[in-house]
């Protein structure tokens, strides 16, 4: 027979694995942005990380989380010395599919994630 602070132990126990078992399974249920590991690179640049499109090197100067009819986006201005220039970072996860937008000079055009490579990241 066990005494009555062995059996609230055990209680006590099975109680708070109930409870693990409870969050990690409300964790589990919940929707998640889910995006390809280059992708996910894009929209975690940083003031500062360094990138290579068409040949050139830019700075990222900012950073905005934006959000339109379509969702949200991530936006980065990006700085060379000579131009300024607007990078656009929408998820693939919405109801259209990624969407990398490059402005430069009032010029527009899209690229592949390929297209872009991180030097560096900020802090």
């Amino acid at each position: 027979m066990s005494s009555p602070s062995t059996s609230g132990s055990r209680g006590r126990m099975q109680s708070v694995w109930l409870e693990c078992y409870r969050l990690l399974h409300a964790w589990w249920a919940v929707d998640r942005i889910r995006v390809s590991p280059m992708e996910g690179e894009l929209l975690r640049l940083q003031p500062s990380s360094i990138l290579r499109i068409d040949g050139m090197c830019w700075t990222v100067a900012t950073r905005w989380v934006c959000e339109d009819a379509i969702g949200p986006f991530v936006r980065y201005q990006c700085d060379n010395g000579a131009h300024t220039a607007t990078l656009e970072v929408r998820p693939s996860c919405q109801l259209v599919t990624g969407d990398i937008r490059w402005t430069i000079d009032a010029e527009s055009c899209e690229l592949h994630p390929a297209e872009i490579e991180v030097y560096a990241c900020g802090p």
